[in-house]
């Protein structure tokens, strides 16, 4: 994701999408961005978890149990997400795995105990094994960067239209 940002600065990329968890590192850089598109949080769980069977989680339903979440050496801003998410409701995340990237976490699904807290746009397949869950009250997605004194009419166009 730096290198995205990286061409984005330098002009070679016009516009980037990116995990809406990425803003923390667009706002220290400002670096303009907008919302692409916005969904539940989810929790992704075995089907034989405790609170497989809800319509619905709250964040304090999920305080007690265990969360796989990306590493923070190399996922800081998902680590700080899901820290302020919690942080909303007084809460602290039970983070009792990480995973270094994405693909890590979508090949633990076959072994899963944990809940992983993710966005509907996240490609976990939902197989046999596995339920999604949507957590009340909170969203999130994805987004995009784009710099304001670079843009095409195209690109001027796509930003009215996702506003």
């Amino acid at each position: 994701m730096e290198i995205l940002r990286e061409k984005l600065a330098s002009g070679v990329y016009d516009i980037i999408f990116l995990p809406h968890f990425e803003h923390y590192s667009l706002d220290q850089e400002a670096i303009a961005w907008k919302w692409t598109a916005k969904d539940c949080v989810y929790a992704y769980m075995p089907k034989s978890h405790p609170l497989s069977v809800k319509k619905f989680v709250t964040l304090s339903d999920l305080s007690d149990y265990g969360l796989v979440a990306l590493d923070e050496a190399h996922n800081p801003n998902y680590v700080k997400d899901i820290y302020e998410l919690f942080a909303s409701e007084g809460l602290r995340p039970k983070i009792t795995a990480s995973m270094a990237n994405a693909y890590t976490i979508k090949a633990s699904r076959w072994n899963l105990k944990d809940i992983i807290i993710a966005d509907a746009f996240f490609d976990l397949p939902l197989t046999g094994s596995l339920v999604r869950i949507p957590v009340k009250g909170y969203s999130n997605g994805i987004i995009c960067a784009y710099r304001p004194d670079h843009m095409s009419q195209v690109l001027k166009d796509f930003l009215t239209m996702i506003s």
